[in-house]
């Protein structure tokens, strides 16, 4: 196992607890049929680091996501998307993307909101 961890370095759960430790979070662990995760609160809010994958045909891709979910009052909605090729396509037939201010943000993310204030 020693030479696995040389070759591979530290595993997901033994980082995940580490970063537990580090921030007072809690390490959470999935069983069988769900994964491991790691879970803090920041003032009310419940801050969860997990996985997932998705499945088509022959292919299986594991995605790591950070969720925090709240109670929507307002109606706002935004969503996030990093730019690829077809970004500038969009954006030439009206596709929105508001700017916040941070040039690295800017340039590799677009931004769509129904509030631009808010976003």
């Amino acid at each position: 196992m020693d030479i696995l961890r040389k070759i591979f370095g530290p595993s997901q759960n033994e980082i995940w607890q580490q970063l537990c430790k580090e921030i007072g979070a809690d390490f959470v662990e999935g069983g069988f049929w769900r994964g491991n995760k790691v879970q803090a609160r920041v003032g009310e809010w419940t801050v969860t680091l997990d996985t997932y994958t998705v499945s088509t045909d022959k292919r299986h891709v594991t995605y790591t996501r950070m969720r925090a979910p709240y109670v929507n009052t307002d109606g706002f909605r935004f969503a996030v998307y990093r730019k690829n090729i077809f970004s500038g396509i969009g954006k030439f037939f009206g596709m929105q993307d508001i700017e916040v201010g941070d040039p690295e943000f800017d340039r590799d993310f677009i931004l769509k909101a129904n509030d631009e204030t808010k976003a």
